[in-house]
């Protein structure tokens, strides 16, 4: 699965779970207080949670950045290698 679809996965479980909340507040019995309660836990959860995705994210960009310079790293010395080793030849 690439990045792109990853993310998207994510994000519409996001807006699943936001959206089944909204649900469930609408359909609950509660009084205002409870209910106001209710969505500020949720709001805090789902912020908690957000970090959470965005700091695994932020690591995993990360290792693929670092992934990336040495492979860039060891591309370059062969490719100098090879420059070094025509120009002795000519």
């Amino acid at each position: 699965m690439d990045n792109n679809k990853g993310a998207g996965f994510v994000f519409g479980i996001l807006i699943g779970a936001l959206v089944g909340a909204a649900v469930a507040i609408l359909l609950t019995p509660h009084n205002g207080e409870e209910t106001r309660n209710f969505i500020k836990e949720k709001i805090e959860e789902g912020k908690s949670k957000a970090f959470e995705i965005a700091g695994d994210l932020k690591g995993d960009m990360e290792d693929i950045v670092e992934e990336g310079k040495r492979v860039f790293n060891e591309k370059k010395e062969k490719l100098m290698e090879t420059i070094s080793k025509h120009a002795k030849e000519s």
